[in-house]
C-alpha cells in the first residue's frame, strides 16, 4: 500500500529545484540536497534524517568521447561545453563548483535551464555536457550515456526534515518511513 492510498486527502506539493536561500514554511516533510563540504543545514523546528549521498555523473550524447569510458578525471571536462541543470545556484549545483574548485578550474557554462530534464534536451543535440546526480541519471533519455567522474568523485547528501510538532501524525509517520525505504532502495541499486 502506497501512502497516497492510505490517506487520499493528502496533497502532495512538490517542487523539483529546491530555494536556495528560502523555505516553504508550510511544509511538513522537506527533502533536500547538501553540499557536504558546505555542512549540515539544520531547519527550524525539524528534524533532521540523511538519506543516502549520492555522487555525481558526466552525462554525454553517445558519439562523445567519453561515452565509452568507464570513467572520466573531472579535469577532462574542463573545456567542454557545458549546461548547467541549475541555474539558481542551489546546493546540487554547490557541489559541481567544489569539484570543479578542487580540479582546478572554474566552469564555464555556455547554458543554464531550470532542471535536468531542460538540459538532458539540450545534451541530447549535441549541444555539450552536464554533470548531474547519479539519481538523476538512472533512467536517462535515448541517445545519452552517464559516466562515472573521478579526482574528485562530486557527491550531495540528500536529507529528509520533518517538522517536529507534526512527526507523530500517521500520514507523517508513513510518509517518512516509505521515504527511508525508498532511499534504502536505491542505496542497494546499481
Amino acid at each position: 500500500e502506497t501512502v497516497a492510498e492510505d490517506h487520499p486527502n493528502l496533497r502532495f506539493d512538490i517542487q523539483l529545484n529546491e530555494p536556495a536561500k528560502n523555505r516553504r514554511g508550510h511544509c511538513l516533510i522537506e527533502i533536500r540536497a547538501e553540499a557536504p563540504q558546505d555542512g549540515e543545514n539544520h531547519l527550524p523546528e525539524m528534524t533532521r534524517i540523511p538519506l543516502f549521498d549520492d555522487d555525481y555523473r558526466v552525462v554525454v550524447p553517445e558519439g562523445h568521447r567519453f561515452a565509452g569510458r568507464e570513467s572520466v578525471p573531472f579535469i577532462d571536462l574542463e573545456d567542454e561545453h557545458w549546461v548547467d541543470y541549475d541555474m539558481w545556484a542551489g546546493p546540487s549545483s554547490k557541489v559541481v563548483d567544489h569539484a570543479c574548485a578542487a580540479a582546478g578550474f572554474e566552469r564555464r557554462s555556455f547554458a543554464a535551464c531550470e532542471d535536468d530534464f531542460a538540459a538532458l534536451a539540450l545534451i541530447a543535440s549535441n549541444m555539450g555536457i552536464t554533470v548531474l546526480p547519479r539519481l538523476s541519471t538512472l533512467q536517462l533519455p535515448p541517445g545519452l550515456v552517464a559516466v562515472d567522474l573521478t579526482d574528485p568523485i562530486p557527491q550531495r547528501r540528500v536529507v529528509m526534515h520533518i517538522r517536529e510538532k507534526d512527526a507523530h501524525l500517521p500520514h507523517v509517520r508513513a510518509f517518512a518511513t516509505a521515504t527511508e525505504e525508498a532511499a534504502a532502495t536505491h542505496l542497494t541499486t546499481p
